[in-house]
């Protein structure tokens, strides 16, 4: 049990739950999308691009044969992840490794007789707390149906359907060390031996012997449960997404730039929600999903939302494109049917929750203290496990810009501001990024660099076929240095998509 606890904690935060860029295994390559984004991938960064892609691109008719992009990232060092996964299914005993109890351990066993842990060094288990602390994401799409159609009067119409999911999870501070460092967490001040003699927890004292007579320890400056977990969370959003949009040239409004519009509607069905979160010593949690596992055409989901973006372009002497949209605004509106379950609970003002003040009994174990903790969330004012609520989409404000040079290159720029980072699959900060694409006839690649995850990033972009040709196929990542970084792998994109354009 405690080995499938460790490969529980390694793996799940390699590819579990900040979600920032979204665009198409193109625009994954150079890290843009606002003024470079054509054909169907356009109506979720700026639905204006329909209107002048045919300024460029011959072809009328453009549909989608597969689309897939895989996002993740976490502060797990791969390569650490591997060995300590290994070490723990193959019990490699190691002459240094110091035993610690962890509360981890404990909610897994469901008591405190469990061997001594003597895999795991003390800097592992600090290498596991930097991971549990940090904000691991992931985005996952995929696109079911995309075509795009251009008419000589009426502008550039498209459709597509996709799949996505994104989530993140966050452990607080004092959380991730409970997990990872248990009885000798700096939150513990005194540490009760075998013998009942009370010693300070103090660092200097750490060895196999002395950490194996430790029976308990306890706080003299204690907080509640809830203090402890302020700042964790569980987000994670499935939803299925139509959308339809328009775009078509418009009266001139700056003089020698040429002024497109677009617009987009999109119908949400909302799949499975989870948003949990500890703020202030008080809980919220919203739970959504599907609860008939026979149900496989997902009908009856518990979510259905609409969003609509608003965008334009403008184009100068075919050279300059310059672009802005406002792209998701909506809702999601939760229910619960007979095939559906949902949780809607907010323990403002509520002294009921989290009023237990843990680490504050010397003879009572980790396991019991957490038990007795007074947690009965049915007692919230706010509790339902009926009803209905109503959650934001992940909006935001985009400007862009596009510079071509010539048929064969192009550069561009993105600025992408979140209007709600609250909202599940929100930019967390500005999304800064500057891209550059090399498309001749057969064979084309892009690059750039971009802040994806507050981070510097070089992507990527290999074309087959090109972005003009008839048939084209794109393998993408959102940072090629990170596969060069034998250390850290933390940021991993893979993106490939397939089109078939007909005149």
């Amino acid at each position: 049990m405690k080995n499938l606890t460790y490969i529980f904690l390694s793996l799940s935060f390699c590819v579990n739950a900040q979600i920032n860029f979204s665009g198409s295994s193109t625009s994954f390559g150079r890290g843009t999308s606002v003024a470079t984004n054509i054909d169907y991938f356009a109506l979720n960064t700026n639905p204006s691009n329909l209107g002048w892609q045919s300024k460029f691109y011959p072809h009328r008719f453009s549909i989608n044969i597969f689309e897939r992009s895989l996002m993740t990232y976490s502060s797990l060092n791969i390569p650490f992840a591997i060995e300590f996964v290994d070490r723990n299914i193959n019990g490699v005993n190691e002459s240094y490794s110091i035993p610690i109890y962890t509360i981890g351990e404990v909610f897994w066993s469901y008591s405190e007789s469990i061997p001594f842990d003597t895999l795991n060094t003390l800097e592992d288990r600090l290498k596991m707390k930097d991971i549990l602390e940090g904000r691991n994401t992931l985005k996952y799409n995929r696109t079911l149906v995309g075509a795009t159609f251009r008419t000589e009067k009426n502008g550039t119409f498209a459709l597509q359907i996709n799949d996505e999911t994104v989530g993140e999870i966050q452990f607080s501070q004092h959380l991730a060390n409970l997990f990872t460092l248990g009885k000798i967490n700096p939150y513990f001040d005194s540490l009760v031996l075998s013998s009942g003699q009370v010693v300070a927890n103090d660092p200097s004292l750490y060895s196999n012997s002395f950490l194996s007579d430790i029976v308990h320890a306890f706080s003299n400056d204690t907080l509640t449960i809830g203090e402890q977990l302020d700042g964790s969370r569980v987000k994670i959003l499935s939803t299925r997404n139509y959308t339809l949009g328009w775009g078509n040239q418009y009266k001139t409004i700056f003089p020698n730039w040429e002024t497109y519009i677009g617009v987009n509607l999109n119908v949400i069905e909302g799949k499975n929600i989870v948003d949990w979160e500890t703020i202030d010593n008080e809980f919220y949690m919203r739970n959504a999903q599907n609860s008939d596992v026979s149900n496989s055409r997902g009908q009856n989901n518990p979510g259905f939302g609409l969003s609509t973006s608003l965008s334009a372009s403008f184009l100068k002497k075919d050279k300059w494109i310059l672009g802005v949209s406002l792209n998701n605004i909506g809702f999601i509106n939760w229910r619960s049917s007979k095939k559906n379950a949902i949780v809607d609970y907010n323990s403002l003002n509520e002294t009921n929750v989290f009023d237990y003040a843990f680490g504050t009994q010397k003879n009572l174990s980790f396991y019991d203290q957490w038990a007795e903790a007074n947690l009965y969330l049915s007692s919230g004012k706010n509790y339902s496990e009926e009803g209905s609520f109503t959650t934001a989409t992940a909006a935001n404000l985009s400007f862009g810009a596009q510079w071509m040079a010539n048929r064969f290159i192009s550069l561009s720029s993105d600025l992408i501001l979140p209007i709600n980072s609250k909202a599940i699959g929100s930019y967390q900060t500005p999304y800064i990024a500057f891209g550059a694409d090399f498309l001749f006839s057969k064979i084309g690649f892009s690059t750039g660099i971009n802040n994806n995850f507050d981070q510097l990033n070089v992507p990527f972009g290999l074309h087959f076929g090109s972005i003009k040709s008839r048939l084209a196929f794109t393998l993408s990542t959102m940072d090629l240095l990170n596969y060069f970084e034998g250390k850290n792998m933390q940021n991993v994109t893979i993106a490939t998509g397939m089109q078939l354009r007909l005149r």
